[in-house]
């Protein structure tokens, strides 16, 4: 007794120590002393039914110790629990291992039974147990075989240690070791059918090394793992202690992602992003997550560039030469934009908003020049500068040497008709000689 219980702790020791290089794996260590146990595509029940663990079939491995006899000791479904009235709808891969495990089945009963009460719900869909066998194990059934299945398509993998003892039978010799709809593949020895002394010695089993595949951006890769050539049995160490199956190997497609922090635009024209993830490898595709679970394009990161807007009021010209403006936005950012709104969706020119500076002009009528005063063409003044212009639109500047027209110069000597200054000149002369002639002769009288 206290040598199967060394060999039993220093194989749990050994799969303990192998175990840590496996996250994939789940270990759940199961005694029969504590009742009868079935197992669901979605966890465990031990005892009673309403005593359920959950837990993955795909990634568990059921370590299975001490002795039992019950009706049936080990039930396998394939539908989960909790939906019993449900048809199943995928394939079921369950791991165990045994130690020194022994299932005594009562009268009528098998000791380990596939698939019960679902043959009517398998909906096409089967189980496949892969077990693992470490010391003298027993599976012993009365009136039945010692593994049945109540579904078809099962298929039975053993795999027996060096030194294992593996026995199964029914004990009153009236069936065989298995159902006749189950497949069976064997690797070791000492793997027999008690009840027709029939041993499944597959001796010189080999363990096929596979190396790591780490995997790309497009391509997915695999454990490092040893797959048998005769119970077809899939481990994850080579001393095929932890079962596992082809899923459990894969290692699916995987991005190297690096996070990048979110970073606000800097400038008017340089966009920001936001936090996201980006894969380094070959691909080098954009994610929200670090797991690389939802893609992001360019546009879904985006932080677009936004200008720095300040609203300008509307200004008339202020003289004829300043222009003026109409009411727009303006970046103080560093590309100094113009915008017709506060969100700087249409962009301006500054001959869009310019309101051109304007002459404010008056019509001047000709006047004609005489030999006293200058005359002029009629021509338009601006009345705030003062310039000269020939149209009414001061399109067209005149100089005031163009505009105006010289003052008469006279080309006679004699008075000009209407020129009343010279005639009362020659009025006042001529009376003054008639004065002097009349004094003259006055002295010679006298």
């Amino acid at each position: 007794m206290k040598k199967w219980m060394a060999l039993l702790l220093a194989c749990l020791l050994c799969l303990c120590a192998v175990g840590a290089m496996a996250e994939t794996v789940e270990r759940v260590e199961l005694t029969l002393g504590n009742g009868r146990i079935r197992l669901y595509p979605n966890g465990y029940a031990q005892r009673s039914f309403e005593n359920f663990h959950p837990h993955d079939a795909a990634t568990t491995q059921y370590v299975i110790t001490g002795s039992i006899k019950a009706d049936t000791m080990l039930d396998i479904y394939l539908v989960p629990h909790g939906q019993e009235q449900e048809y199943a709808t995928e394939d079921v891969v369950y791991n165990i291992s045994f130690y020194n495990a022994a299932l005594r089945a009562l009268d009528r009963c098998t000791a380990i039974r596939i698939g019960n009460g679902e043959n009517g719900k398998a909906n096409g869909h089967t189980i496949t147990l892969n077990l693992s066998n470490h010391g003298n194990s027993l599976v012993q059934a009365h009136n039945h075989p010692a593994i049945s299945s109540e579904i078809d398509g099962v298929t039975v993998n053993i795999h027996n240690h060096s030194g294992g003892i593996l026995t199964l039978q029914d004990r009153n010799n009236q069936n065989g070791a298995f159902r006749d709809n189950i497949t069976l593949n064997v690797a070791g020895s000492n793997v027999t059918d008690g009840t027709n002394n029939k041993t499944f010695n597959n001796t010189g089993a080999r363990l096929a090394k596979v190396d790591r595949l780490e995997p790309t951006c497009e391509k997915g890769g695999n454990l490092e793992y040893w797959t048998c050539d005769k119970c077809h049995m899939y481990f994850l160490d080579e001393k095929a202690e932890l079962i596992t199956t082809l899923d459990g190997v894969r290692l699916p497609a995987q991005h190297a992602l690096v996070k990048v922090d979110r970073a606000e635009p800097t400038t008017c024209t340089v966009d920001g992003h936001i936090e996201h993830w980006k894969c380094t490898g070959t691909c080098g595709k954009l994610f929200a997550d670090a797991n690389g679970t939802k893609e992001l394009t360019a546009d879904d990161i985006r932080l677009p560039a936004q200008h720095a807007l300040v609203k300008v009021d509307r200004a008339e010209p202020t003289t004829c030469t300043v222009d003026g403006h109409i009411e727009h936005w303006k970046c103080t950012g560093t590309c100094g934009k113009l915008f017709s709104d506060a969100n700087g969706t249409t962009e301006l020119t500054a001959d869009d908003i310019r309101l051109p500076a304007q002459h404010i002009t008056q019509k001047v009528e000709a006047k004609t020049p005489t030999t006293e005063a200058d005359g002029h063409i009629e021509h338009y003044l601006c009345t705030r500068c003062k310039a000269l212009f020939a149209d009414e639109k001061a399109t067209t500047e005149l100089t005031a040497d163009e505009v105006i027209l010289p003052k008469l110069v006279r080309t006679d000597s004699l008075p000009q008709t209407g020129d009343s200054s010279h005639l009362l000149r020659w009025m006042a002369v001529l009376l003054g000689a008639c004065f002097g002639v009349v004094a003259v002769r006055s002295r010679r009288r006298g």
